[in-house]
């Protein structure tokens, strides 16, 4: 009796051995198959300009010469609703802070996936003194949810 105790002990003990390495390898492999499919964060452009942005507005292109073709990176109403292109889907942001003390604002989007923060560096008047525009250079960081996080240069022009 002694004898098929032992063997009972040891086999239980081989058969949680072998579930609890079969049940970690498979663990590791959904985690590594997860990290290959999550794709980099990518600002896209985009010409078509939203209804809800009319009248006023900031434009904002990654370089001068995309903003000189009409391809922006981002846009808003100067008030409270934003739009931006991630990885080809096209996003519309609400104003969540503005901090004029450190010249940036903040904005998500309705699910809360992303976070777009756009620090002006510079910004100088269009034109002469009555001019209600300005050019702006800075930079948009996008975060997203998941721990991803982009950032890149903007030049554009906010104003009416």
């Amino acid at each position: 009796m002694t004898l098929v105790k032992t063997v009972l002990i040891i086999i239980s003990t081989f058969i949680l051995a072998s579930c609890g390495n079969h049940t970690q390898t498979t663990t590791e492999k959904t985690a590594e198959k997860n990290q290959a499919q999550i794709a980099p964060l990518l600002l896209d452009t985009f010409s078509k300009y939203p209804l809800e942005i009319n009248g006023c507005a900031c434009n904002f292109a990654a370089t001068d010469k995309d903003f000189e073709s009409g391809k922006f990176i981002y846009v808003n109403n100067l008030t409270d609703i934003a739009y931006i292109s991630i990885n080809k889907e096209f996003i519309k942001l609400a104003l969540l802070k503005n901090d004029s003390l450190h010249n940036s604002s903040t904005y998500c989007d309705k699910d809360k996936n992303f976070e777009v923060i756009i620090e002006t560096k510079s910004n100088k008047q269009n034109g002469g003194e009555e001019s209600e525009s300005s050019f702006e250079k800075g930079i948009i960081t996008l975060k997203a949810k998941d721990g991803r996080i982009f950032s890149c240069k903007y030049y554009g022009i906010c104003g009416c």
